[in-house]
């Protein structure tokens, strides 16, 4: 079973999230092999990190969590469309920066 939100949704790359009311977003899940440009396997290998995901946080911090728990909530899901339809921002996929 992968990575999985507490409502049983599954965690993927590009999900909108927030840890402890900090915004943020998934940019890799290693139990798929799911690595976003910025985070390429070559420099986070499955070897090493054979299971977690990793949020990074609209102030540039990064978090990489074994499993969820019950400070982790579910903003949106991968990809940025949503966040601009609700906010009237040009689509501007590059790094979905808060």
């Amino acid at each position: 079973m992968g990575q999985r939100y507490e409502n049983g949704l599954e965690i993927h790359v590009g999900d909108a999230v927030s840890y402890s009311g900090q915004l943020g977003t998934v940019v890799l899940v290693a139990d798929r092999g799911d690595y976003s440009d910025a985070y390429p396997e070559s420099e986070w290998p499955q070897a090493m990190y054979p299971t977690g995901f990793m949020i990074e946080f609209s102030n540039g911090a990064r978090l990489f969590l074994d499993a969820a728990d019950e400070d982790l909530d579910l903003v949106g899901k991968s990809g940025a469309a949503w966040f601009f339809q609700l906010t009237g921002r040009a689509s501007r996929r590059r790094d979905y920066s808060w």
